[in-house]
């Protein structure tokens, strides 16, 4: 295997300084968090789906794989408008995990909203 060169002008960065940036550790959290609203509900109700609406399984795959899909998509778009109104992206990342937290709290089954099982 051989050993990659160095960018010119690039300096390495270790974990520690690495995890010690702040903007990076919020980065990185906001990935994961977006990564889990996108795949948590893949376990939880691919039975559920299958059994009660007697769907197959491929069809259920193809349910989930719709959001990140979309999300693969979309994120050309996002970045290459970031790049040109140039917001502040903190609250930029505030909005969309508040818009997602809201989308998960209206997920059933809820007896304050009568959404039911």
């Amino acid at each position: 295997m051989s050993k990659l060169k160095p960018v010119r002008g690039a300096e390495p960065v270790s974990y520690k300084e690495f995890l010690s940036n702040v903007r990076c550790v919020f980065t990185l959290a906001a990935s994961l968090i977006m990564q889990v609203l996108l795949c948590f509900l893949d376990s939880i109700l691919g039975f559920h789906i299958q059994t009660t609406f007697h769907i197959d399984e491929k069809l259920v795959g193809y349910v989930y794989v719709i959001p990140c899909l979309i999300y693969t998509i979309g994120c050309p778009f996002i970045s290459h408008w970031f790049d040109k109104a140039k917001p502040d992206r903190r609250y930029c990342i505030t909005i969309a995990l508040f818009i997602c937290s809201i989308a998960l709290f209206l997920t059933g089954p809820s007896r304050i909203f009568g959404i039911p099982e």
